[in-house]
């Protein structure tokens, strides 16, 4: 089985939904020498956080790892006022 056999397009209602099925199929999804921060873990509950959904820490090369923002956004959000924002928010800018 391909990648793309692995994995089916489903509607999500709501983020929460979207987020926790990433982390049971993260594994599979981001592939082998990455790691994936999830955020939610990280932030304190309750509170206004700028910090992104999670990180993915790619670790190919030796010399040069890579590291991700990963904001989880449902298709139906505006990318513009959603995301663009938060990755703003987390950058500083």
């Amino acid at each position: 089985m391909n990648f793309w056999q692995a994995f089916f397009q489903f509607g999500f209602e709501t983020e929460a939904e979207l987020e926790k099925s990433i982390l049971k199929v993260e594994a599979d999804l981001f592939g082998p020498r990455r790691i994936y921060l999830d955020c939610k873990k990280i932030g304190a509950k309750g509170r206004v956080r700028n910090i992104p959904d999670g990180y993915l820490i790619v670790l190919s090369s030796i010399r040069v790892p890579v590291l991700y923002v990963v904001e989880n956004e449902l298709a139906n959000h505006d990318p513009l006022r959603h995301i663009a924002v938060q990755v703003q928010n987390d950058l500083h800018l």
